[in-house]
């Protein structure tokens, strides 16, 4: 298994709306939601923050901890969350950052738009090939977009 790549803080719900939109928002009903995702979920982490009542969630990125935000938006948990933290790895002393692939099939009329894009995102461009009027980039991208 793959090492978690992004972090977030979820935090109960202090704002003066908290318990408007659901039933479960203390921090023990957040922690036992957790504890029960860890059970099925291999691939996420869950550590206890020291400086306030919440908690860091590690996952494989974007889509895997907004799955579990929704899930348990659904079944009625109201919580905040902070902004997704890439997770960078050490090596020989260096910061090591994750990198996707990344491939698009774009019409050639759009080609320059993505390419003008993902060089903003400190993309490199590995390949290109092209099918008719369709061209294919191979990508490799940095997780942590540049702010």
């Amino acid at each position: 298994m793959d090492p978690p790549t992004l972090s977030m803080n979820f935090i109960p719900n202090n704002s003066p709306f908290a318990g408007k939109e659901g039933d479960f928002i203390t921090s023990r009903h957040i922690k036992e939601r957790l504890d029960r995702e860890l059970l099925s979920d291999v691939a996420l982490q869950v550590e206890v923050l020291a400086t306030e009542t919440g908690f860091k969630v590690s996952g494989r990125g974007e889509l895997h901890l907004s799955i579990l935000i929704e899930k348990m938006r659904r079944e009625g948990y109201e919580f905040q969350v902070s902004k997704p933290a890439v997770i960078f790895k050490e090596v020989n002393k260096k910061s090591m950052e994750p990198y996707e692939d990344l491939t698009i099939d774009v019409d050639e009329k759009y080609m320059g738009k993505v390419i003008e894009s993902l060089g903003q995102r400190k993309g490199q461009l590995i390949e290109i090939s092209q099918n008719n009027e369709m061209s294919r980039l191979k990508y490799r991208i940095p997780m942590d977009p540049p702010t």
